[in-house]
């Protein structure tokens, strides 16, 4: 998936934004991707090399140079809404994992009989969707996918994702 400006990634487990992508003198030979952190702490400058500013930042030292390759190989993989939706509640009981009360493991005994019920995605009335990487409604085709089977769903936590646009989840929305 090609990155533009202003896209919303995830990177070493950190959201940020896009704000430059483009060359800058201390990497000559590499894409410099300038990115503006949601948690300012992450930041090392305010979108400025050797005084020359590449990018303005709405709360300064909240932003930070990477090499296109560093940025590509610490990058969670962003996905769409239908694709999150299969992976969350269509995978079987592989999904679950291990599962853990404390720092006890236990068996997911009785889990498959709920996660069952999940994989009917027509008969699920809440989804939780946080922090799925999910950055686009979907194609046509995975839209139309969504109008069908998620005619019942009441609730939808979609925080902690990575839209660039309230329009791509207004049409997500149009569609439920």
């Amino acid at each position: 998936m090609e990155h533009k400006i202003g896209d919303r990634l995830k990177v070493e487990n950190e959201l940020c934004t896009i704000r430059y992508m483009g060359h800058i003198p201390n990497w000559p030979f590499n894409v410099a991707y300038g990115l503006e952190w949601d948690n300012c702490e992450r930041g090392k400058n305010s979108g400025t090399v050797d005084g020359k500013e590449y990018f303005k930042v709405k709360v300064p030292g909240s932003a930070s140079f990477m090499k296109d390759s560093k940025v590509l190989k610490k990058m969670t993989k962003r996905q769409s809404f239908y694709t999150a939706l299969s992976q969350r509640y269509c995978n079987g009981l592989d999904s679950i994992g291990t599962v853990y009360f404390g720092a006890k493991k236990v068996q997911a005994f009785g889990f498959e009989r709920l996660n069952m019920k999940n994989q009917d995605i027509s008969q699920l009335e809440r989804a939780s969707l946080s922090d799925c990487s999910i950055c686009t409604a979907g194609s046509t085709q995975e839209l139309t996918e969504v109008r069908a089977e998620c005619a019942n769903l009441q609730y939808l936590d979609l925080s902690y994702n990575l839209f660039s646009s309230f329009e791509e989840v207004l049409k997500l929305l149009t569609n439920l």
